[in-house]
């Protein structure tokens, strides 16, 4: 059946049975609807390098049953003088099936598509003996910016079971074999024999799209491909937000310079749609696998790895900013099986960044060697690998693993960014035959085994890491050879900071080890080892003996070491002196604090003696010091024995009593404030400085020594100098202005350095309540029509009074005590009140606190408006 005039139309019309193609279009502009076409031996549509033509409009078609080497379903193809079929619709068509559930196949594949900007819209493309659509079959045919958009393709018309395109071992959902900027989105692709997508080599700068891949019912049932999702082996093509869930890999990645971003692969939210293999795999370069926050694609619930790169020579990948392991939220475990990311073979240059990579069956991430072909240059940086916002699992075994692997970063030694490897099942980073590994500014704590494992490997160095809190050792070294530790926090591990089973020349340098269960360094792992005459024993780092220290003595504000390292003649050892707080249970100490070292040289009989001053500042509050010594060759040996040293230093200590826990407003307070010398030593300069708080007002203060100055209500006592044992006291008195439950606080401090910090700021509470009394009448809507200063009662009096005033409004209300000289002794009120009926009492004291003598007194009632005296007697 020929259409070969522009514009024609044909519709509701059955094609079959005719010995080449159904309908053959060797013209533009034509539009094809509501027809049967099948059963024909050659496509059931061909186009000759027809342009702008309609297939499929209103109803769209069914296509199936064609047969023969052309048979597919349709085929938009060239002409003889090679001009492609371009700006095509293809839409709404039933391709390979007839009633939407069962294949009537066509004998190749379903559409194929040679031509640019053809527009392949909301077909079923499914059943067919190849594959569903292909575009692109040769290079003088390619594709160019074509769009393939809502398609059902290898699915039922209801995208609930399988209706696979291919047979045997071939058949993709669609297939790109040359093509160019091709746009594939919002297609349904599931069941097919191959790839749910699949570009060949020469497939490159497509946009592939918000399709579901293997998973169809809204997001919740598997339905996969029996191969991968996505396998690509272009260039420069953008993956980006597709659901995969299939039989080999989520996605496939063997070309350059490709970015997958924003994709599900495994899972949906909570719910598990493995891929059987991995969720991504890369054999390429350049690729990009995440990329910035809003672009990370969640790896979780595959049944072998979350990512996988591969292939020998694969250079320069990046993987960032994805989640491995758990949902979007971080919130639940959706675990790979094994890894969340491998690296194999000989892959160089790998940069994985700022992922989070949480309760995968097997380590966070894996790097090894595959039949002697070892990954490369690996760089870690800003990971979080088995610690997840809400705390869930570790990995199951360790944070990271290095099988073979040489080069690797574990932190970047330039940028100082690390990584944080936490509550993983085994150990934080095994490291097993894995050479010239460099880790640096890592957080590695609360690991169940040790925080670093290191087996069998070479010239690895720790650097500037914080390993804490392991269940097991620090770190643990088997087997391994020249390993470098320096600038390192090793705190409260479980077992040794450092243990050395098998191994030599590994080099501990300027460490911080301290609170660590067991020893600081442990060669052996049998507790602290002796040392032997002239050092000629074997094992660990060569039992390297510790130096043997004889004296430390004060000379000139710095330290005098006097002692010997018993070692091999005519050897140069590195000894190193630490201070700590307390010794260890052992006797033997750890290193809390690096102070300071010295190189010293054996003569002919092996003894180097020890004999240098140390001007490094000793804080003497850590008064037990340990020393290593390190050979020629790097063996570093067990801390020595603690040598306690207490340097002679002044010791301020400050307390400080009120004399009323208590108190109304408008009483005294006396604070008694004591500084002590608790030193060896003299203190000099000593000051005292009290912050009184704004609810008090400054009344007086004396001292037993010294002079003090007020300034903004912060009273500086100096105090001068204080002997040994001396103490001085501040007597200070303040009256209390508002009801406030507050804290006086004074801060002590002398020219010298104190060795006990904690006892040199004391504080005491006092709490304030009104001295003001309402009183309530019967007829509390009956307020008081005018100002009115009451007879005190009793009067006369002792020790105290009562006077009572009534206010007609609110007022700023002054009550004064003034003796017959006119001079004021007390303040009782000074402040707002509202209107009403009051009550306050005196207790016969001034406002220092003082009782005053008996006599003739006035009190002086005062409002903005109103003031008013009366007199009263005391009488003692």
């Amino acid at each position: 059946f020929l259409a070969g005039s522009d514009g024609s139309i044909i519709s509701n019309v059955e094609i079959f049975n005719f010995p080449d193609a159904g309908l053959y279009i060797n013209a533009n502009d034509v539009i094809v609807d509501e027809c049967t076409i099948h059963d024909n031996e050659g496509a059931g549509i061909l186009t000759n390098g027809s342009r702008r033509c309609q297939i499929g409009s209103v109803l769209g078609n069914y296509i199936y049953d064609n047969n023969g080497t052309s048979g597919d379903g349709i085929q938009l193809h060239t002409d003889i003088f090679n001009n492609t079929s371009d700006s095509n619709i293809i839409y709404l068509n039933n391709i390979g099936t007839i009633d939407g559930t069962t294949a009537s196949p066509n004998e190749r594949a379903g559409i194929r598509v040679f031509g640019e900007y053809n527009r392949i819209l909301n077909n079923l493309v499914s059943g067919n003996n190849y594959d569903g659509i292909v575009l692109g079959e040769d290079s003088a045919a390619s594709s160019l910016a074509n769009v393939i958009d809502e398609n059902i393709i290898g699915l039922t018309l209801t995208s609930d079971d399988t209706l696979p395109n291919g047979h045997g071992n071939n058949g993709e959902g669609i297939y790109i074999r040359y093509g160019e900027s091709d746009t594939i989105t919002e297609n349904s692709i599931g069941g097919n024999i191959g790839n749910g997508i699949e570009f060949a080599s020469e497939g490159n700068n497509a946009y592939i799209s918000d399709n579901s891949i293997g998973i169809y019912d809204l997001f919740t049932e598997h339905i996969g491909n029996l191969g991968s999702g996505i396998f690509l082996r272009g260039n420069s093509n953008i993956i980006t937000d597709n659901y995969c869930g299939n039989n080999l890999n989520g996605i496939v990645i063997a070309g350059d310079s490709n970015h997958v971003k924003s994709n599900h692969l495994g899972s949906i939210e909570t719910t598990k749609l493995p891929n059987a293999v991995d969720g991504v795999r890369v054999s390429g370069n350049y690729n990009l696998v995440g990329g910035m926050l809003t672009e990370r694609n969640i790896c979780s619930g595959n049944s072998l790895y979350g990512i996988t790169v591969s292939g020998a020579g694969s250079t320069g990948n990046i993987i960032q900013n994805n989640i491995i392991g758990t949902d979007s939220s971080t919130t639940y475990i959706i675990s790979n099986g094994r890894d969340g990311i491998r690296i194999t073979d000989s892959v160089q240059s790998t940069q994985i960044l700022d992922n989070l990579i949480e309760g995968n069956d097997s380590s966070g991430v894996m790097l090894s060697a595959t039949f002697g072909r070892r990954p490369r240059g690996t760089i870690f940086e800003r990971n979080q690998i088995g610690l997840p916002l809400l705390f869930l699992d570790g990995n199951r075994t360790s944070g990271i693993v290095i099988k073979g692997a040489v080069e690797t970063y574990i932190g970047n030694p330039m940028t100082g960014e690390g990584n944080l490897i936490a509550y993983n099942d085994f150990y934080g980073i095994d490291i097993r035959n894995g050479d010239s590994t460099i880790i640096v500014n890592n957080h590695i704590f609360y690991n169940e085994g040790s925080g670093i494992f290191i087996d069998s490997g070479k010239h690895n160095q720790i650097i500037d890491c914080n390993i804490n809190s392991n269940d097991y050792h620090g770190v643990y070294i088997e087997d391994a050879d020249s390993t470098y530790i320096t600038g390192d926090s090793i705190y409260y591990n479980g077992g040794n900071a450092i243990t050395v089973i098998t191994g030599k020349y590994n080099r501990f340098i300027k460490n911080y080890i301290a609170f660590n269960d067991y020893l600081g360094i442990d060669l052996g792992n049998d507790s602290n080892t002796d040392n032997d005459v002239n050092d000629i024993d074997d094992g660990p780092n060569e039992f390297q003996n510790y130096p043997a220290i004889f004296s430390v003595t004060n000379v000139s504000d710095s330290l005098l070491i006097v002692g010997e390292v018993d070692g091999l003649p005519f050897t140069d050892y590195l000894i190193e002196m630490y201070a700590n707080y307390y010794c260890d249970s052992s006797g033997y100490g750890e290193g809390e604090e690096w102070l300071d070292s010295v190189t010293v040289t054996s003569i002919g009989d092996g003894t180097a003696v020890i004999d240098f001053k140390s001007a490094s500042t000793y804080d003497p509050s850590y008064s037990n010091l340990t020393f290593t010594a390190t050979d020629n060759n790097g063996n570093t040996s067990e801390f020595s024995p603690c040598f306690e040293y207490i340097l002679a230093a002044a010791d301020i200590g400050v307390t400080m009593v009120s004399d009323k826990d208590s108190v109304m407003v408008a009483d005294t307070v006396t604070f008694t404030i004591t500084v002590t010398n608790n030193g060896v030593d003299q203190a000099t300069n000593v000051t005292v400085i009290d912050t009184i708080p704004s609810s008090l007002s400054y009344a007086s203060d004396s001292s037993s020594q010294g002079s003090s100055v007020l300034t903004d209500n912060v009273l500086s006592s100096s105090i001068g100098t204080l002997a040994s044992g001396a103490y001085a006291d501040i007597i200070l008195k303040v009256t209390a202005d508002s009801v406030a439950s507050l804290a006086n606080r004074c801060i002590a401090s002398a020219a010298e350095h104190d060795p006990v910090p904690q006892n040199n700021s004391v504080q005491d509470s006092v709490e304030v309540v009104d001295n003001l009394t309402s009183i309530i009448s019967d007829d509390t809507s009956n307020l008081p029509t005018e100002f009115q200063l009451s007879q005190n009662y009793p009067n006369p009096f002792n020790p105290s009074t009562t006077i009572e005033f009534s206010l007609p409004a609110k007022s700023f209300v002054t009550i004064e005590i003034i003796n017959i000289s006119g001079q004021i002794v007390k303040q009782l009120v000074s402040r707002e009140v509202a209107a009403g009926n009051y009550k306050v009492s005196w207790d016969g004291l001034n406002n220092n606190g003082e009782h005053v003598s008996s006599g003739m007194y006035f009190y002086r009632f005062k409002t903005d408006e109103h003031i008013e005296s009366k007199k009263m007697l005391l009488l003692k």
